[in-house]
């Protein structure tokens, strides 16, 4: 896995889909970047999960549609409805799973939340959605791609498979050819190609308010003392600063090439 979010698999290169860069998939997940780029890249930051990946999730769950969901009928939804949490039995759950990165509501739950809401608070959902990609990336012992398969409720994929394994052979491979093929075209294709300008957007919809306001307050005066410590003490957390960040780059530039498995 490369730093621009591609993923290159031992003797296939990077995948992309056969219909090129003007094909179906590819004018899909353009639009879906454009409506949704500045909040992968905004959830990004708190979450650790590079945007291109959080928007391939994206791309393979709802392609984009905040509104594609099961509704909480006895069909779909057979647990909620037995334990009478579906709406039209008066409980809170107007959905059981979908949404722009298609949780479930168990998933929903695990961060507190109900599928009703998630559906209101889609920027929301993509944050979550990445520490649970984090969180299934940790439970299989830091293999990247067995993560991706678990956030699709899968199992595991070897850490080091050969290329028609990673592709064909560990169950879901289709999911996880999306998945590769979906980072590939956005980083290959250039339709990720401005993440660094989003990196000062504010996701649609989203205000600055009181709490914002108030905070800005507080950042103003924080700086304020933080530049008299630093110019009447000689500068030391300045100073120490800039030594993490040399080190950083030392040990960026080492490892500039990491695969799959390595990256989170």
């Amino acid at each position: 896995m490369w730093e621009d979010g591609s993923i290159e698999v031992q003797g296939l290169d990077f995948p992309l889909f056969p219909s090129g860069p003007t094909g179906a998939d590819a004018k899909v997940i353009t639009k879906m970047w454009g409506k949704w780029g500045p909040s992968f890249v905004a959830a990004s930051k708190q979450n650790g999960v590079h945007p291109i990946h959080l928007a391939s999730l994206c791309y393979i769950e709802s392609q984009g549609n905040e509104k594609s969901a099961a509704a909480c009928e006895p069909t779909y939804c057979g647990a909620l409805w037995k334990e009478g949490l579906c709406a039209s039995q008066g409980g809170p759950e107007k959905y059981c799973a979908g949404g722009l990165m298609a949780f479930t509501s168990q998933s929903a739950k695990m961060f507190g939340h109900t599928m009703t809401w998630y559906m209101e608070n889609p920027d929301q959902m993509i944050i979550d959605a990445g520490h649970l990609l984090v969180m299934k990336i940790q439970s299989r012992k830091g293999d990247f791609l067995s993560g991706v398969k678990g956030y699709n409720g899968s199992g595991t994929c070897a850490a080091n498979g050969p290329a028609a394994g990673i592709m064909n052979m560990y169950g879901q491979s289709d999911y996880l050819t999306k998945f590769i093929r979906t980072a590939n075209a956005l980083a290959k294709w250039n339709i990720a190609s401005n993440i660094a300008s989003l990196d000062s957007t504010r996701p649609p919809g989203s205000t600055v308010g009181p709490v914002g306001a108030a905070a800005g307050v507080g950042l103003i005066l924080g700086l304020v003392g933080f530049m008299f410590i630093e110019t009447t003490q000689g500068f030391p957390i300045t100073n120490a600063l800039f030594g993490v960040m040399e080190r950083l780059k030392r040990d960026r530039s080492q490892t500039s090439r990491s695969y799959a498995h390595e990256f989170y």
